[in-house]
């Protein structure tokens, strides 16, 4: 039995989205940085917000949970909460508090039937203390729930990743890809101010956030670079702060389509004060919205690697097959090493032919307008960073 919290806000979150019903309007109205072809589309109805700790809790959670319930109640959907109190203590502290007041009765992992209901499944820094490998490690999610989630992301369903969700789960390679594309939580310098460079600004989560963003907070390094698996919406500029690990190429925030699902993460969020910022709440509502289907645009967080893998998987039995797939790949090879080279107006010429070839070439109708789509993706992301100046 699930227990609603629509009802339930915190003073400071209801501040925040005061302030974020006015900027969402404001960006809405006319902003340099709107992303091409998003839509309002069906209206969040549900999501599934878990906070649940079984190492180190962040103090963040509460408040990121009492913003997103506050979110709920602005914007017309229901939050449910899976945060029970429970006594996995060690060096963090005696145990984990939970959010009794708002917590679900019992795990809401037990089908995908069941975590069907969600639009969105919220992963708000779910610590698990799994990050010695240990597969002997209790995990935040059993086997059986993990399957649940698997079969829901399977079915199309969205997973959200806040800050920490990169830091749990460890021992499920699985879990690692669905939320950081193989990347996971290794270690941070102590707090402080750095800039947040936008990268795909035609996304719609990234309406309305500056293309720079100094901000307060605990920066992630990760045990890899996630760049090619993931699509980067985000990175950190090492040179503004002290403690990066990961040079000149930091991602901080990224998106993919992930089996059958969408996944979304930022890995900023550890300060309180995030969570009573209108323009970082509105970046993570439209995250959400965008895991659940409801917006889209800027090219839906296409990679190089996603068009890629469908070319290799058409069929080159006959000489016009493989005609086919040589063309395809050495027009697709050129447009992404344009990108690479930070001249997006070339990849978009490239690419827009390129969508067309596909059409004509490939003679399997279902491939055709697979792959169509997928560079039609990528036209879209590459002419938002032209646009953009980028």
């Amino acid at each position: 039995m699930s227990k609603r919290t629509s009802a339930t806000r915190c003073a400071v979150a209801g501040t925040a989205t005061a302030t974020l019903t006015l900027t969402l309007g404001l960006a809405a109205a006319g902003s340099a940085t709107a992303a091409p072809g998003a839509t309002a589309g069906e209206e969040l109805d549900e999501i599934l917000v878990v906070g649940k700790t079984l190492g180190f809790r962040h103090s963040h959670i509460d408040d990121t949970t009492h913003a997103l319930i506050d979110l709920g109640t602005e914007h017309g959907f229901d939050v449910d909460v899976w945060d029970p109190p429970n006594s996995s203590g060690g060096w963090w502290g005696p145990g984990s508090p939970g959010q009794p007041d708002l917590t679900m009765d019992s795990t809401p992992f037990t089908s995908a039937q069941g975590l069907a209901q969600y639009d969105s499944i919220v992963f708000v820094s779910p610590v698990d203390n799994t990050n010695n490998l240990d597969p002997d490690q209790p995990r935040l999610l059993d086997d059986a729930e993990l399957a649940a989630l698997q079969g829901y992301v399977h079915d199309g369903g969205g997973v959200v990743g806040i800050h920490a969700a990169t830091d749990t789960m460890h021992t499920s390679s699985w879990f690692t890809q669905l939320i950081g594309g193989g990347a996971r939580f290794a270690g941070h310098p102590q707090q402080q101010t750095a800039t947040m460079r936008v990268e795909s600004p035609a996304h719609p989560s990234m309406e309305g956030v500056p293309l720079e963003w100094e901000r307060w907070d605990e920066w992630y390094n990760y045990t890899l670079n996630p760049r090619g698996d993931v699509h980067v919406l985000m990175t950190l500029d090492e040179s503004t702060y002290q403690g990066g690990t990961m040079g000149e190429d930091h991602p901080i925030a990224w998106c993919q389509n992930f089996e059958g699902g969408r996944s979304w993460h930022q890995g900023a969020g550890h300060v309180e004060e995030s969570w009573a910022d209108p323009t970082f709440l509105g970046s993570v509502l439209r995250g959400i919205q965008w895991t659940a289907g409801t917006v889209s645009g800027g090219g839906d967080c296409v990679t190089w690697s996603e068009v890629d893998t469908l070319v290799e998987e058409l069929p080159s039995d006959t000489a016009r097959d493989r005609v086919a797939v040589n063309q395809l790949e050495r027009r697709l090879d050129n447009a992404q090493e344009a990108a690479d080279a930070g001249d997006a107006s070339k990849a978009v010429r490239i690419l827009r032919p390129t969508a067309a070839l596909a059409g004509a070439l490939v003679r399997d109708d279902a491939a055709a307008d697979a792959l169509q789509a997928k560079v039609t993706d990528l036209i879209e992301w590459q002419q938002g960073l032209a646009d953009a100046g980028l």
